[in-house]
């Protein structure tokens, strides 16, 4: 098939492909006339009919507007909003195709990044993945209270979503009725471990939003505590300034039997039962022993170093956030441990100043992954084992090359933690030990 480049661009234009794998955003990729496209709404092993969307140098970009051959792990759609929500990306595909895409991104991952040929990778799944999200963030716009449409980014109410808590639904009817909705951008919920509920009303402006008249409805779906957020920046969900409008003391949350104290914008994992599992592996793999001592990378506000701590001599977390660190230190008198201490500053930066005698580390950085300096600083320190937790493949295993190139230490294990079904995104834990 001819490519035309100006036709491309046309409203309108077609063509056929076969779609041969996934991107690391659940689109399908195929080839025309040798160039990669990554198509919106197709699965591996079909072959679609393609609207061009968007044309780039090397590659294009498309939406399926017909499936001329189906994949046998294509499902009626398991959520009646899918096809214009912008939330999950595999609603119509088989739990099970799920699972082997994200296990086959990662070896390739690994092979391109890393060098490495890794048969063997254990998913962990997550079979009842209903209402699994306890955190989620709703757009609010002309009296609307839902999420964004990705064909025109209009508001939608949702009709039935699988992943919210699961009173979100009646929440949202009551919040309809707030006399400041207008006010308001966005609002935030989450749901505890025992079931409590947080409202975070995001504004603009500092005057107090009006809650008096749905307060006794809310406290009856299990709200104990509303804060207004104040955010002047669309980049960002939530600013750093919020204030109490209901609920007295902290707002409770509990993961590996160790309780923590969340603020409106803490992070928090969104799936906390496979968190859990996540957490779990990432300090199973350092084999603590009650003389280790473990340096903690991006530390948060302390989830896995209470963990840590409570097997290990002593626990060093690093992390850049200020208020999570203090957070951080709340959350370790609040579980009487200790023996940890958080810093707050670019690992890169303290870690010059970090004794060397730590002999286990962990890391959960973000998306970007590990800074080269961290990594290099922590070969110098030289630790028995490196227990590396991930929300990306690709900077995992281009961190797992730079940890290995010198043949001093190997990749033992690479598990997945399948924490956010029906999306395409993958965390991951490795283990890397000295030679």
């Amino acid at each position: 098939m001819s490519y035309n480049k100006q036709k491309a661009r046309e409203n309108g234009d077609k063509m056929k492909t076969r779609i041969t794998d996934l991107s690391h955003d659940g689109r399908g990729i195929g080839q025309v006339d040798g160039k990669i496209i990554f198509v919106q709404g197709a699965y591996p092993g079909e072959e679609v009919e393609v609207k061009i969307t968007k044309t780039k140098k090397n590659y294009l970009e498309g939406r399926a507007t017909e499936i001329l051959k189906k994949s046998a792990d294509r499902i009626e759609s398991v959520c009646p909003d899918f096809y214009h929500c912008n939330g999950c990306q595999y609603c119509d595909y088989t739990y099970q195709a799920q699972l082997d895409s994200k296990v086959a991104r990662l070896k390739t991952n690994l092979k391109k990044f890393a060098g490495l040929e890794v048969e063997d990778i254990k998913i962990h799944p997550m079979e009842n993945y209903k209402n699994y999200r306890n955190h989620v963030q709703l757009k609010v716009k002309d009296g609307k209270i839902g999420y964004v449409d990705k064909e025109n980014f209009s508001v939608f109410e949702a009709k039935a979503c699988l992943v919210w808590p699961e009173k979100t639904p009646e929440l949202i009817e009551v919040l309809k009725t707030l006399p400041d909705l207008d006010r308001i951008n966005l609002i935030g919920l989450r749901e505890n471990y025992k079931g409590d509920l947080m409202v975070i009303l995001v504004s603009k402006d500092e005057k107090k939003i009006k809650i008096e008249d749905q307060l006794a409805d809310l406290k009856a779906l299990g709200v104990s505590h509303i804060y207004q957020n104040i955010n002047s920046n669309p980049r960002f969900h939530y600013g750093r300034k919020s204030k109490v409008l209901y609920g007295d003391g902290p707002f409770k949350e509990e993961i590996l039997k160790n309780t923590f104290n969340l603020s409106p914008t803490s992070f928090f994992q969104v799936n906390r039962t496979q968190a859990e599992v996540l957490y779990k592996i990432g300090i199973e793999n350092l084999d603590l022993k009650s003389t280790d001592k473990v340096l903690e990378l991006y530390s948060g506000i302390g989830t896995i170093s209470m963990g840590l701590a409570k097997e290990a001599a002593y626990v060093l977390g690093i992390e850049y956030n200020p208020e999570a660190v203090k957070d951080a230190k709340t959350n370790a008198k609040l579980n009487g441990l200790d023996n940890l201490d958080f810093k707050s500053g670019r690992a890169e930066d303290l870690l010059d100043k970090v004794s060397s005698d730590f002999n286990k580390t962990l890391l959960d950085p973000a998306r970007a992954g590990a800074d080269k300096k961290v990594l290099e600083k922590i070969l110098e320190i030289a630790p028995e084992k490196i227990s590396y937790i991930s929300c990306d493949p690709a900077t995992l295993c281009r961190d797992l090359g730079i940890l290995i190139k010198d043949g001093s230490y190997k990749v033992d294990k690479v598990e997945i933690v399948d924490m956010f079904p029906l999306s395409s995104h993958v965390e991951t834990i490795a283990l890397i030990q000295k030679m």
